[in-house]
């Protein structure tokens, strides 16, 4: 029996990565469902760039700009910026300023 080629040993390997990962797939949609019967926390939830820009009445620029300067959290997944609401929120309390009074 001749030994198996290099080819056949990345095959095997790539067949074992791509049963793994849909293994991983199949338990992070069985968690995804089983937290869809959980009540969703408004403050854990995160919130897309786009929209973080939209609550705060900033343009895109400057929420990349607040982020980068340190000026609001933001959690990174993957490629994706996100910003959890209670971090818009605490971003949006450091900035008030009291009334003035006339």
């Amino acid at each position: 029996m001749e030994s198996p080629s290099d080819r056949d040993v990345l095959l095997a390997r790539l067949e074992r990565v791509l049963a793994d990962q849909q293994r991983i797939m199949d338990i992070l949609a069985t968690l995804g469902e089983s937290r869809r019967d959980e009540p969703a926390r408004d403050s854990d939830r995160l919130i897309a760039e786009k929209e973080a820009a939209k609550l705060l009445g900033i343009s895109r620029l400057t929420l990349l700009r607040q982020r980068k300067g340190g000026e609001i959290s933001f959690v990174r997944i993957g490629s994706r910026v996100l910003y959890r609401r209670t971090d818009l929120d605490h971003f949006v309390e450091r900035r008030r300023r009291p009334t003035a009074k006339r």
